[in-house]
């Protein structure tokens, strides 16, 4: 796999000019990611008490159509993991 660094910027460049397909540019990453210990996995979860969402060891309830955690809410899966990747990040730096 071709990557500069710390960022795959090889990778970005032929998926831009089209040298790869789409298919071959997420299994890529995805290599590039769990490389580099980055996991964007979410599980769902569902018990009797509601349907969950969890994300990085954090763990969010749907309700009324949003996902309602320790950080606030958040409307879709995607605005999840960066809510939970912000707070990880700023709980590390504040750690130091």
């Amino acid at each position: 796999m071709t990557n500069d660094g710390d960022y795959p910027r090889l990778l970005m460049g032929e998926y831009a000019e089209r040298k790869i397909t789409r298919e071959e540019f997420i299994g890529r990453l995805a290599i590039w990611q769990t490389a580099r210990g980055i996991d964007y996995t979410c599980r769902g979860l569902g018990d009797e008490n509601g349907i969950y969402v969890e994300y990085r060891h954090h763990k969010t309830r749907v309700r009324g159509g949003a996902l309602h955690f320790v950080y606030g809410t958040a409307r879709n899966g995607f605005e999840f993991r960066r809510k939970v990747d912000i707070a990880m990040n700023r709980a590390a730096t504040w750690a130091r």
